[in-house]
Parts: C-alpha cells; sequence; structure tokens
C-alpha cells in the first residue's frame, strides 16, 4: 500500500501542484501569524484586549479552588477538563472586555 502512494507522487501533476505550493511559499512567504504561536492576548473585543497570561491565571486559580473543595480527589488538569473552567473563564473576560467597551 505505501508503495502505491509513493508511486502516485511520482505523478507528473502531483509534482506541479507541489512545485506551485512551494513557489507560493516563497512569493508570499510564511506571515508572522504563523510562525509566532505565542500570543499575548486570547481575545479581543474591540479594542480590549484579554490577555493571556491574566487568563492563564484565573483558570489556574479556580481550578485550585475547586480542587481543595473536592478534598484533592481530582488534580487541576481533570477540573479543568470536567467541569470546562477554561471556556467559563473566557466567555466570563471576554463579557466583562465587552462591557469595559461598551462603556468606553
Amino acid at each position: 500500500m505505501l508503495l502505491k502512494l509513493r508511486g502516485g507522487l511520482d505523478h507528473f501533476l502531483v509534482t506541479i501542484l507541489l512545485g506551485v505550493l512551494i513557489a507560493a511559499f516563497a512569493i508570499w512567504g510564511v506571515g508572522p501569524g504563523m510562525l509566532n504561536s505565542a500570543t499575548n492576548t486570547v481575545a479581543t473585543v474591540g479594542s480590549t484586549d484579554v490577555p493571556t497570561a491574566k487568563y492563564v491565571n484565573a483558570v489556574q486559580r479556580r481550578a485550585q479552588n475547586l480542587q481543595q473543595q473536592f478534598g484533592g480527589q481530582f488534580d487541576t488538569a481533570q477540573i479543568i477538563n470536567l467541569m470546562r473552567i477554561d471556556q467559563q473563564i473566557l466567555n466570563q473576560m471576554v463579557a466583562e472586555a465587552a462591557v469595559k467597551e461598551h462603556r468606553a
């Protein structure tokens, strides 16, 4: 099966398509957004940003508080996944940014 796949790559049309793809990256390049995976904002509402560090700290704080309430039965990663704390915090922070943006 792998030989069939490898044999398909030797086809003239596939070579042309790969050449066009390589040429497109060579001409337009790879944008800085594609290379920079570490962003400073999680979300932007109007001109108000939700900083990544603030978001991560809030998620960790909430997960640790719940971990203490549950008596340490679950670790923080399990609590975050089970209760979707990351989505709750993000929704809350976006709502706060929207209110702040509306007042401005």
